[in-house]
């Protein structure tokens, strides 16, 4: 049991590393067989379909993401030093977790968002539970009086999300070397907006 175990976690490691390198269209049975030596039986055994497989690869970045970006974040005090460490983690989690590409979130996002079915669902309550944690961290914020009153949670927790998106493009599609910089220089400027007026 311990040897399958051990098996089962190289072999999502080794999806994981071509789900962000190439995206999910390119991790079948076949090609998981071939990345780990193993036969298509062998790995079959394990997942029993691509469907399974898929949703598989999609729980294991959500524990990496988890460990990576939401149990550090947690560590702050709450209010807007938690709420830029959260945005601070996220930025370049994937690489920081060791996997060669980019975030593979990203990827189920552009090629699972019309296709109905478990790994669709999985994906959209692991999203809506990682927003739900943004808005949950600016609703802090706003109890310390260091956001707004006025400040729609939700709002502000999407313009994140794609500011986050915003840097994935620029960072692995352009290759711009300033992404980090100017990423972090929009979450400020959001902030900043949503900052309570001074008396």
């Amino acid at each position: 049991m311990q040897k399958r175990d051990k098996t089962h976690r190289r072999l999502l490691r080794h999806g994981l590393e071509l789900v962000s390198s190439g995206g999910f269209a390119g991790v079948t049975i076949g090609e998981l067989a071939n990345r780990a030596e193993l036969s298509k039986s062998g790995v079959f055994v394990h997942f029993g379909s691509s469907e399974a497989l898929h949703l598989e690869l999609l729980r294991a970045a959500a524990e990496l993401a988890r460990r990576e970006v939401v149990e550090p974040a947690m560590q702050a005090p709450p209010g807007l030093a938690r709420l830029r460490r959260l945005f601070d983690r996220w930025l370049g989690w994937a690489q920081r977790s060791g996997l060669p590409g980019g975030c593979p979130f990203v990827a189920a996002t552009a090629e699972f968002d019309d296709v109905e079915g478990a790994v669709r669902d999985y994906l959209v309550e692991t999203l809506e539970g990682l927003i739900g944690v943004f808005e949950q961290t600016i609703g802090e914020a706003v109890d310390k009086k260091e956001l707004s009153p006025d400040v729609d949670a939700k709002a502000l927790a999407w313009q994140l999300f794609g500011l986050y998106t915003s840097h994935h493009t620029m960072q692995r599609l352009m290759r711009d070397s300033e992404a980090d910089a100017v990423a972090l220089q929009g979450f400020e400027t959001l902030v900043q907006a949503a900052r309570p007026l001074q008396a």
